[in-house]
């Protein structure tokens, strides 16, 4: 009985958990999956807002808002079926190497012998869903870095040449802002 468990290794003796695993399993995968989308969302949203502001400016709106969570959580739902159905209640074996179950051992997991072979499941997840975003996420900070970098640099040139201290006030106040939104 060799598996490996995925977010649904949690012994249980509820009687609607054995009954309905895939339920509890598509539940938590689909959260996991949104929140993790969410964050990049969120990524996103600040990209635009501190590298094209304008172009942000005219796209945000609620409707637009709740198109995207909505395209979140379908998205999430449809990535987490794979979990779903290959997800069941298993036992333990007492002693080990019987056929003896053990009946308050049940678990909910995916174990090995349930996913097809050749099917790598948990790669793509954690491809899809951890190495993808991070990079995304990446990328956009990186960007957005090097967006206040060159502002910053434009800024300094302007202050040297510029004897007006209440506009290098009002920048410096706005840098403040952007910085501490970013951390």
């Amino acid at each position: 009985m060799v598996g490996r468990y995925h977010m649904t290794n949690e012994v249980t003796n509820s009687k609607a958990s054995q009954k309905w695993p895939s339920h509890r399993c598509l539940r938590t995968m689909k959260t996991s999956y949104t929140s993790v989308l969410t964050i990049v969302a969120f990524s996103m949203e600040r990209y635009l807002a501190i590298c094209h502001p304008l172009h942000s400016y005219t796209m945000s709106n609620l409707e637009r808002a709740w198109k995207i969570i909505a395209f979140l959580w379908l998205l999430s739902l449809v990535s987490a079926v794979p979990f779903a159905v290959f997800t069941s209640v298993n036992y333990v074996n007492y002693p080990p190497d019987s056929d003896n179950p053990v009946l308050e051992s049940a678990f909910c997991a995916m174990l090995d012998e349930n996913i097809p072979v050749n099917w790598p499941i948990y790669e793509m997840s954690s491809f899809i869903f951890f190495i993808v975003p991070m990079l995304v996420i990446l990328v956009f900070y990186v960007l957005m870095g090097l967006k206040i970098r060159s502002r910053t640099n434009q800024a300094l040139g302007k202050r040297f040449s510029s004897t007006n201290s209440d506009s290098n006030r009002t920048w410096d106040s706005r840098t403040k802002a952007i910085l501490r939104m970013l951390g």
